[in-house]
C-alpha cells in the first residue's frame, strides 16, 4: 500500500512537472511569435496576434510634382504599381528579417528590417531605409539627380478596442512639428503598458525652400496628425492620410492662391496636430537617402539604440542563413550561392506572408442542396442559392495562417495551407502546429 501511494505521488509529481514544462515552452513559443509583420496585404505592417490591439503600417511616395503623387503613394501590395520586385530576403517568424521593395516607379529602393528583442519579451524594432535608384527618372519639377530626390514617408499607429495611444509632449510638436524622436505611450488589452518611439537619427537630409510656408512647417521636423475615427475605419490609413493632406492643400490654396502654393514636397504634408486619438499619422520628408528606426518596448523593457538595432539585424540575418542550411539541407548543386539566394528568398516570402486576422464572417447555414455541387452547372445553382441572402454575420473569429499571395490573395486559404506547411514543418514544427490549431478553431461540428 505504501509503495502504491509512493508510486501514485511520483506519477502525479512527474505529470505536474511535465505540464509546467509544457506551459513554459508554450509561453516562450507564444512570446516569440506574438509580434510580426502580420499584415501581409501591405508592404510593411506590424501587429500582434491579439484582437483589438495595436496596428501599424508604412506608406511612402515621391513628392516632386503635383500630378503623380496621388497615384504613387505605396501602402497595400499591388500588381500594377511599377514595382521591380519586392519581398523578404531573409525572414524567420521568431526573430525577424530584412525585406527589400524595389520601387522603380518612385525611383527608390525601400528596405524594411524587423527584429525582436529578448525573444519577443523585449519588444521589437523596425528600420526603414530608403536608397534612390540609379535608374530613377527625373520627375517634373525635380531638382538635381537621385541624391536630391524628395520622398515622403508616413508611419501610422492605431489602437483598437478600449486601448490607449497618445503622443508624449504634445505641446512641443503642435506648432512646428517635433524636433528629434517622437514618443508615444500606450496601453492595450493583453499588451499592458508600452512605448512606441519613432527616431530621428543624424545624417538624414531634408528639403529646404524659400516659400514662406516653410517657416510655419519646416520639413526637418517630424509631423504628427492624430484622429479619432470609427474602429471599423482604422484599416483605411491611406484614406485618412489623403483626407489630412487635402485639408493642408485647401489651406495653402486659400492662403497663397492656386498659382503660388508651396512646392509639392511642402504641399503634400499632413496637418501638425498631435492630440488624443485612436490613429496617429507620423510624416517625415527626406532628400536623398535616409533611414530611421521604430521601437516598440513593453513597460519593463529598455528602448534599444540605433547601434542595438544594427547589431540585431546582422545577428538575425546570420542566424537565418545558418538555420536555413541546417534545417532545409539544400542538396548539390543547389547549395551554390546563386541558388541559395533564390531559395532563401522563396522560403522567406512564404513565412513572411504569415498573417493574423480577426473579425466576423458571413456564413450561410441554410444547408441548401445547391451547395453540394453535384450538377454540371453547379456554379450557377450556388450563385442562385447565395442570392437568396440567407448569410449572416457570425464571430468574432481569429486566424493565424500563411497566404497564397500578398498582392492577389492576402488571406487564409485552407486548400493551400497543407502545401504551405510542407517546407515550414522542417523549419519550425511548433509554428506549424499553431497554424493548424488556429484553422481548427475556426471549424465547428460540421
Amino acid at each position: 500500500m505504501v509503495w502504491k501511494e509512493w508510486a501514485v505521488s511520483l506519477l502525479l509529481a512527474s505529470s505536474a512537472a511535465t505540464a509546467q514544462e509544457d506551459s513554459l515552452f508554450s509561453k516562450a513559443s507564444n512570446d516569440s511569435l506574438l509580434w510580426g509583420p502580420y499584415r501581409p496585404n501591405v508592404y510593411f505592417g506590424v501587429r500582434p496576434r491579439l484582437p483589438k490591439s495595436l496596428t501599424t503600417g508604412l506608406l511612402w511616395g515621391r513628392v516632386e510634382d503635383f500630378q503623380s503623387v496621388q497615384h504613387n503613394i505605396r501602402y497595400t501590395c499591388e500588381q500594377h504599381e511599377g514595382m521591380d520586385g519586392y519581398g523578404w530576403d531573409a525572414y524567420d517568424p521568431r526573430t525577424g528579417g530584412v525585406q527589400t521593395v524595389h520601387d522603380k516607379g518612385n525611383g527608390i529602393d525601400m528596405e524594411t528590417s524587423f527584429v525582436k528583442f529578448d525573444e519577443g519579451r523585449g519588444g521589437w524594432g523596425a528600420r526603414i531605409k530608403g536608397t534612390p535608384r540609379d535608374d530613377a527618372k527625373p520627375a517634373v519639377g525635380s531638382e538635381g539627380g537621385p541624391h536630391q530626390m524628395k520622398t515622403a514617408v508616413w508611419f501610422h499607429a492605431g489602437i483598437e478596442g478600449l486601448g490607449m495611444l497618445e503622443v508624449q509632449d504634445q505641446d512641443s510638436g503642435e506648432e512646428l512639428g517635433f524636433d528629434g524622436d517622437v514618443v508615444f505611450t500606450g496601453q492595450g488589452h493583453d499588451l499592458g503598458e508600452f512605448k512606441l518611439t519613432v527616431t530621428e537619427p543624424e545624417g538624414n537630409s531634408h528639403p529646404i525652400h524659400r516659400h514662406p510656408s516653410y517657416q510655419k512647417k519646416p520639413l526637418d521636423r517630424t509631423l504628427v496628425h492624430s484622429s479619432q475615427v470609427p474602429e471599423e475605419a482604422l484599416w483605411q490609413a491611406k484614406a485618412i492620410l489623403f483626407a489630412s493632406m487635402k485639408t493642408t492643400i485647401d489651406q495653402y490654396v486659400e492662403e497663397y492662391t492656386q498659382e503660388a502654393v508651396p512646392p509639392p514636397w511642402q504641399t503634400y504634408t499632413i496637418q501638425s496636430r498631435p492630440t488624443d486619438g485612436n490613429i496617429h499619422l507620423i510624416q517625415k520628408t527626406f532628400e536623398g537617402a535616409f533611414e530611421f528606426d521604430i521601437f516598440y518596448t513593453p513597460a519593463n523593457a529598455k528602448t534599444p539604440t540605433h547601434d542595438d538595432m544594427t547589431k540585431a539585424i546582422k545577428a538575425v540575418v546570420k542566424s537565418f542563413d545558418e538555420k536555413y542550411v541546417e534545417a532545409l539541407k539544400p542538396q548539390a548543386p543547389f547549395g551554390a550561392d546563386k541558388f541559395l539566394r533564390f531559395s532563401k528568398s522563396l522560403f522567406s516570402n512564404l513565412v513572411g506572408g504569415i498573417g493574423y486576422f480577426h473579425g466576423d464572417q458571413m456564413i450561410d447555414r441554410s444547408y441548401a442542396p445547391e451547395y453540394e455541387e453535384e450538377n454540371e452547372g453547379f456554379w450557377q445553382e450556388t450563385a442562385e442559392a447565395r442570392a437568396r441572402g440567407q448569410q449572416k454575420l457570425e464571430g468574432p473569429y481569429e486566424l493565424y495562417t500563411s497566404i497564397p499571395s500578398r498582392p492577389f490573395f492576402p488571406r487564409g486559404f485552407l486548400w493551400d495551407e497543407g502545401f504551405h506547411l510542407l517546407p515550414i514543418v522542417d523549419w519550425d514544427p511548433e509554428l506549424c502546429m499553431q497554424i493548424i490549431s488556429s484553422w481548427f478553431n475556426t471549424m465547428d461540428e460540421d
